[in-house]
């Protein structure tokens, strides 16, 4: 599976580089148009919040997807690549599923169990449907994703 999730989060990058990155895809950046461009990017996901900025696309080639998020998060978060390559993670394949898992179910918060990344992620998915960023394989994991929070959330009988 051609699955990767690039991103920085409240563990990885200090606030004000988050700040920069949210601020600058909040004036009239379109980032999934834009990581789309990329032919090496089939379907993207675009995740967008105080504690953290992730992409999560299906890719062609892995590579060069892993380039162009990388460039994409460079070019408008005005940061080095220095400063980039210190504050992100790259997750590959079953790792990329395992973290959107986990960022979904909460089990990546600063507050363990926290509800609103729930939220915060199922919005992010409904702007990747309005786009037609997403299809058959983003769709799947997603609701995938959905259904495993639901269950991390809902108490034992």
């Amino acid at each position: 599976m051609n699955v990767i999730l690039v991103g920085m989060n409240h563990k990885t990058a200090p606030l004000e580089i988050r700040e920069r990155l949210s601020f600058a895809c909040g004036d009239g950046v379109r980032p999934l148009e834009e990581i789309l461009s990329a032919p090496a990017v089939k379907e993207a996901l675009y995740l967008s919040t105080c504690n953290r900025v992730e992409v999560l696309a299906r890719a062609e080639d892995m590579e060069e997807a892993i380039a162009r998020v990388k460039a994409f998060i460079l070019r408008h978060g005005n940061l080095d690549a220095a400063e980039l390559e210190k504050c992100l993670y790259v997750y590959c394949g079953s790792d990329a599923v395992r973290h959107l898992f986990r960022v979904t179910s909460s089990l990546d918060s600063m507050v363990m169990g926290e509800p609103q990344i729930l939220g915060q992620m199922k919005e992010a998915y409904r702007d990747c449907v309005e786009q037609k960023a997403s299809g058959i394989i983003l769709n799947k994991l997603l609701h995938s994703a959905f259904r495993a929070a639901k269950r991390v959330r809902t108490p034992c009988r």
